[in-house]
């Protein structure tokens, strides 16, 4: 008798999530926000008036995952998160994710005829460098550090 309790990976997310400041980022997908307290608080990120609670890994239409979003009708907020651990180019590669979002999502809205504000940010357990700071600016992608969970 073969006795199924799901794949070994997803028996161990759990546990990564709990320590994910022992891992690198770049090899586990981890959001260092705390989804209780953070996420039934879109205030926190100015999430759109009316928002009650984020969503996790928010799957696009173009199957690209969103860290977390929040939505009101006619307002969204996609949130591109970076941990302490995070390093200049994965902050870079951050900043260039929320712009992808963004464009992304008037995509669908236009395809659906709905007419949304939408809204990007890129959260970060640490300042961006003065460099990456100024592109987020011109990219218009918010950015909000945060402190890191410990």
């Amino acid at each position: 008798m073969v006795v199924r309790i799901g794949s070994p990976i997803s028996l161990l997310v759990p546990l990564l999530k709990r320590f994910h400041h022992l891992f690198d980022d770049r090899a586990f997908n981890v959001v260092p926000i705390n989804q209780e307290r953070d996420l039934k608080n879109p205030t926190k990120f100015n999430a759109p008036k009316g928002c009650k609670k984020g969503k996790i890994e928010y799957r696009l239409e173009s199957s690209d995952e969103v860290d977390v979003w929040f939505m009101y009708p006619g307002h969204e907020l996609a949130i591109e998160v970076k941990s302490i651990r995070s390093s200049e180019q994965d902050h870079r590669r951050g900043v260039f994710q929320c712009v992808k979002y963004r464009a992304l999502m008037q995509a669908q809205s236009h395809v659906l005829k709905s007419n949304e504000k939408i809204r990007t940010m890129l959260v970060s357990e640490k300042p961006l460098s003065r460099k990456l700071t100024r592109w987020a600016r011109i990219l218009r992608v918010e950015v909000k550090v945060i402190k890191p969970l410990r």
